[in-house]
């Protein structure tokens, strides 16, 4: 019985692995993610555009595992990449097929050391 539920486990696997190739086939396309320590990675993925409550919300969905601070550029705009489960947003992120990344727009003004407001006590 056992070796029945461990073949049927990888025939799963295998299955998801299929679902998860003709995902990335159909919708994916090499992009270019920038490391925290200065280093590129090339992932296959495709980015998602939503609208929630009157704000536009771009997420990128992927197969590779991501470092906490990745950035990807999309449409000239640079993007800071969270992964949805290292988020409380009430509702897993993830599928059991592909890993999801809440794209930030990056500040340029707060990391240059600009700010709408004053030093002024």
């Amino acid at each position: 019985m056992a070796s029945q539920f461990g073949e049927g486990a990888s025939q799963f696997e295998g299955a998801r692995e299929l679902v998860r190739a003709s995902l990335q086939s159909c919708f994916g396309r090499p992009i270019v993610v920038m490391l925290s320590d200065g280093s590129q990675r090339t992932v296959q993925g495709y980015i998602k555009s939503t609208e929630l409550n009157g704000n536009k919300v771009k997420r990128l969905l992927t197969d590779a595992e991501l470092p906490p601070l990745a950035s990807l550029m999309d449409e000239g705009k640079r993007y800071v990449l969270a992964h949805s489960n290292a988020l409380d947003m009430g509702r897993d992120g993830d599928s059991q097929i592909t890993r999801e990344y809440l794209m930030s727009l990056e500040s340029a003004g707060a990391k240059h050391g600009w700010s709408e407001f004053t030093d002024d006590p």
